[in-house]
């Protein structure tokens, strides 16, 4: 069994739980399995390796036999092919899971018609948050849980895998979201804030105030990202989700210059 707990390098425990990682066909699976307790963990990394395998062996099988296509094995090939690979993995495989439980693992693929996806989003949008005040999931949730990732799903059976597919009216679909909510502090707001805060914290503040940057983009600023020559900063930020880092310029104005 290959289970462990992951470590920083000065030896502290990054997580309490155990991770497994294996190798199945020569594709590599890693994770959290979700328990402290090592006989858990190997339990899952056992059921893991079990569930892996069957579908390795049903997505060879489908391409060998060229069967009609279900979700199930629509949701196993996406997943090898790329929901393991993202850095939301852990998400898409709770998402590839809705969709089957959704559908039935055993329907074709081809019957997945705009009406049928219809019904399905209502369902999910019937479904109430955890904790003390449940309440309808909001349209967003509704969005990223389950509309998006089964339109990234038909969308590779129908441009990748060459699957013959029904149209699907995305745009009636997809629930209206209400329009984000920019919030600006005022000159008395960030004087306040400044006045709150320790007297070693106050560059960084004034420097986020001043060029937009995220706490992370900040405090992983490095000097060899300072083109002074160039005016600019090169800032690592988060891209879009499920995506690596991205890299954007900013320029270096009078006041980041001050700071």
């Amino acid at each position: 069994m290959s289970v462990y707990l992951p470590r920083k390098t000065t030896g502290e425990r990054k997580s309490p739980f155990y991770y497994y990682d294996f190798v199945c066909r020569g594709v590599r699976f890693h994770g959290s399995t979700g328990t402290g307790d090592k006989r858990e963990a190997e339990k899952f990394e056992k059921r893991k390796r079990q569930e892996v395998s069957e579908a390795l062996k049903r997505h060879e099988d489908l391409a060998l036999k060229r069967r009609p296509m279900t979700v199930h094995d629509a949701c196993t090939r996406y997943w090898v092919e790329v929901g393991q690979h993202a850095a939301t993995a852990d998400d898409i495989w709770t998402y590839l899971g809705r969709i089957e439980l959704a559908f039935g693992r055993d329907t074709p693929l081809s019957e997945l018609t705009s009406a049928k996806i219809s019904l399905a989003v209502s369902r999910r949008r019937a479904d109430m948050t955890p904790g003390r005040n449940p309440k309808p999931v909001s349209a967003a949730t509704v969005n990223r849980t389950f509309t998006e990732p089964l339109r990234r799903v038909l969308r590779r059976a129908k441009e990748v895998w060459l699957e013959a597919l029904p149209p699907v009216g995305w745009r009636d679909l997809i629930l209206p979201e209400p329009r984000e909510r920019v919030r600006e502090a005022s000159d008395v707001e960030e004087e306040r804030l400044l006045r709150a805060v320790r007297e070693d914290y106050r560059p960084a503040i004034e420097f986020m105030l001043v060029s937009g940057c995220r706490l992370e983009e900040v405090v992983g600023l490095t000097w060899d990202r300072v083109m002074w020559t160039a005016g600019a900063l090169r800032i690592l930020g988060k891209g879009r989700r499920g995506a690596s880092e991205q890299e954007r310029l900013i320029p270096i104005t009078g006041a980041i210059r001050e700071i």
